[in-house]
């Protein structure tokens, strides 16, 4: 399989470049996340030779796991099926040895050259940046073009699943939560938001037929496929418009009989401007929401 001129591709080519011009024996991509910045997480393409790291480039969560993707797909591997090392040999701008590790939402891949076809000395990394800027996320964004939450809830008004998901996601962000844990139970749903000195509150307790759909609109927004049965991670934005745009990371931690979702909320803390800017969500708001979806369990298909 070769190299495109998509901008993933382009993108890739970038770092393959970069790795033979500057000299390294190797360029890991992924990993662990390497900053957080206004809410987005931003992971780290590195440069190694033997034990020291020559240099890096941060890219979005999103870019970062469509470049992750891709590498698997070129060098022969599983993109979603991938569970402990795992090797590939990729064929693009020469030959490179591809190592797996680590699992889904959290792996990463080093890219070894075996055979190098000779490049310019151009700016890989200033070319691999614009690649990266032209890369559409594959994951859908939350209602991006809402001006504000009254914009979000009307541009979704026929589908009671997204607007029960907006208001568990605005009722964590505006009550200052660290994490947002949703739970299954035998006999019922548990929304709890976790705060920074650990205590806990139960939000809510939607009926349990809901939790399929509010999983599969969580994952689909977080990039992660709805067909997934293991742990696995994603990343998704909330834009509420006014410059008010929080952060997600999504944790699938459990899935079956016990499953669990925990949403770790990376925005710093609103300010009261902030919150006043964003209509509050009270108990009777939740209740209608819950008998709209109730009455329409299918609506957000």
């Amino acid at each position: 399989m070769a190299l495109t001129n998509t901008p993933i591709d382009r993108l890739i080519a970038a770092l393959l470049g970069e790795t033979v011009a500057s000299g390294a024996d190797r360029v890991v991509v992924g990993s662990e996340p390497s900053a957080v910045e206004q809410g987005v997480v931003y992971y780290g393409v590195r440069w190694w030779e033997g034990e020291q790291m020559r240099h890096r480039l941060l890219l979005d969560y999103p870019v970062m796991g469509q470049v992750t993707r891709r590498i698997l797909l070129l060098a022969g591997l599983d993109p979603w099926h991938v569970r402990s090392s795992q090797h590939g040999t990729m064929q693009a701008m020469g030959r490179w040895s591809v190592e797996v590790s680590g699992e889904r939402g959290d792996r990463h891949a080093t890219l070894r050259p075996l055979e190098t076809t000779k490049v310019d000395d151009r700016d890989w990394l200033e070319q691999a940046r614009t690649a990266a800027s032209a890369v559409v996320p594959d994951m859908p964004s939350h209602e991006s073009q809402a001006d504000n939450v009254r914009d979000l809830e009307r541009a979704a008004l026929e589908s009671p699943v997204v607007r029960l998901v907006n208001l568990i996601l605005i009722n964590g962000w505006r009550q200052r939560a660290r994490d947002i844990e949703l739970q299954r139970h035998p006999d019922r749903l548990t929304v709890e938001l976790v705060f920074e000195d650990g205590t806990r509150r139960q939000e809510m307790t939607p009926p349990l037929g809901l939790w399929s759909d509010i999983r599969r609109r969580l994952l689909v927004m977080s990039g992660v496929p709805p067909w997934v049965r293991e742990p696995d991670r994603g990343y998704f934005m909330l834009r509420l418009g006014k410059g008010l745009e929080p952060g997600f990371v999504l944790d699938l931690l459990a899935d079956g009989p016990d499953a669990r979702i925990r949403l770790r909320i990376l925005t710093p803390d609103p300010t009261m401007e902030d919150t006043a800017a964003v209509e509050p969500a009270t108990d009777l708001c939740a209740a209608s929401l819950l008998a709209d979806v109730l009455a329409h369990p299918r609506d957000d298909a």
